[in-house]
């Protein structure tokens, strides 16, 4: 039998040096930014441990024309979920998806619906909850400038887009569950990690232009790609730049 005793530590930054270089611990792992990852690295260099880091993503799903032979409406709730999963605060979170054109407006229709039908609250004291708050509201100032940047460039706003006050919980963060379509990848909210509850739709004309989107930003830490065709779904899963990627399904 091996036993394994762990022990949770919260510090202030100035703390964490401390334990990020001591040569008690031989292994660390850390998810979060790259800005906070390089002074991880800088000071475990000190004690040389095990380093692991898993930075931010800007995850992406290809939806193939062969996937409208699939039940659309069971494919939109696995997006959804792969979405909507924790608010959006998630590393692995679906941030993009990009679809093949045959697909593409049958897909809007299903997401507006469902989308603009999600219930904000606390499931805690709720009893009909979908979507919870976010942790800080210190980004929401952002989401609202990229979601309107985006709206002026082209792209069509179909649900939320903005904070929301909730009579309940008037403390709570709260943004709306967010669906914005014919996202184009030099728009700023293709390319920057949002971390929250915003469905990202963009539209590629072939599975050639869909890999060129998915590897348009510079992340790289998942993808999921969904379809019928092996062969296209092979290329996908073979060009797509990223550790690691999930076929017909989210995180598996």
């Amino acid at each position: 039998m091996i036993l394994v005793v762990l022990q949770s530590i919260n510090c202030w930054p100035d703390v964490a040096d401390h334990l990020t270089s001591h040569p008690d611990i031989s292994h660390i792992t850390f998810i979060g930014s790259r800005t906070v990852a390089k002074a991880v690295a800088r000071s475990a260099s000190r004690s040389l441990p095990a380093l692991c880091l898993e930075l931010g993503g800007k995850d992406c799903c290809v939806v193939l024309d062969c996937a409208s032979s699939t039940n659309l409406y069971k494919l939109s709730s696995i997006l959804m979920r792969g979405v909507f999963q924790s608010t959006g605060q998630n590393c692995i979170a679906i941030e993009r998806v990009i679809v093949l054109p045959r697909v593409y407006h049958k897909l809007v229709d299903i997401f507006e619906s469902r989308i603009n039908g999600l219930r904000l609250g606390s499931a805690l004291e709720d009893k009909d909850v979908d979507v919870g708050a976010l942790v800080s509201s210190a980004n929401f100032v952002k989401l609202e400038a990229l979601i309107q940047e985006a709206v002026a460039q082209g792209a069509r706003l179909l649900a939320g887009g903005s904070r929301y006050n909730h009579p309940k919980h008037p403390k709570g963060n709260y943004f709306q569950p967010t669906l914005l379509v014919d996202v184009t990848p030099d728009m700023r909210i293709a390319k920057e990690e949002v971390f929250a509850p915003i469905f990202l739709m963009m539209k590629a004309q072939n599975v050639t232009q869909a890999i060129d989107y998915a590897n348009s930003t510079e992340y790289g830490l998942g993808g999921n790609v969904f379809g019928k065709n092996k062969a296209d779904i092979n290329r996908v899963v073979d060009e797509m730049k990223t550790g690691m990627i999930s076929v017909n399904d989210f995180a598996v």
